[in-house]
């Protein structure tokens, strides 16, 4: 069929299908080499996921099956102070984990009861909605009301709305100044550490 064009299109296909077939082939070979290669390393590992295999299900057997026995004997090793040791630091994580908790909801509830009045009062529209989000975000460890304060604050000052910017600004400098100077006090109380432990901790 490519008798009847010009040579310098017969050319031209040759080549191209050529090289077309070249890289098609290098590309097959490629990943028929990584499907191989991957194969072998996976066939080599069986033998040793089977070892491990066997070895963790005798070793949840024989533990599940004297749990008892094993936990006596290992609290035996160790004396009554350790048994002591351990159930108090089991309480007293339990207490500082449940503290936290409280501390956070109070925050999140906090931020709630001042941001909706402000918000209203700033003539925000969906004041309500705009404080829920606030307060769950301050319940959220890392987060915090900023994350919604500043943003709107920020792009606000970019797009010349000076006065909305300044409120948000405003209403969240208050809230976090607020919260520094009150969360080492809470914390402490909360969590059964002293003021200064439980500053250095946050």
């Amino acid at each position: 069929a490519l008798d009847y064009l010009p040579a310098e299109s017969e050319t031209w296909i040759r080549t191209t299908l050529n090289d077309l077939f070249v890289t098609l082939t290098a590309v097959g070979t490629r990943f028929l080499s990584a499907v191989f290669n991957y194969a072998v390393e996976f066939a080599s590992g069986i033998p040793y996921a089977l070892i491990y295999m066997n070895f963790l299900l005798l070793g949840i057997y024989f533990i599940s099956s004297n749990y008892r026995a094993l936990r006596i004997r290992f609290l035996g090793i160790f004396g009554e102070s350790f048994r002591a040791r351990s159930e108090q630091l089991s309480g007293s994580a339990g207490a500082g984990m449940s503290g936290y908790i409280k501390v956070q909801v109070l925050y999140g509830v906090l931020v709630f009861i001042v941001s909706w009045p402000c918000l209203s009062l700033f003539g925000m529209p969906y004041p309500f909605l705009i404080a829920l989000i606030a307060a769950t975000l301050e319940f959220l460890p890392i987060f915090g009301n900023g994350t919604l304060y500043l943003p709107w604050a920020i792009i606000s000052f970019i797009i010349g709305e000076n006065t909305i910017g300044t409120e948000m600004l405003l209403l969240h400098l208050a809230l976090y100044i607020f919260r520094r100077f009150t969360e080492p006090k809470l914390m402490s109380n909360q969590m059964g550490l002293t003021p200064l432990s439980s500053l250095i901790s946050m």
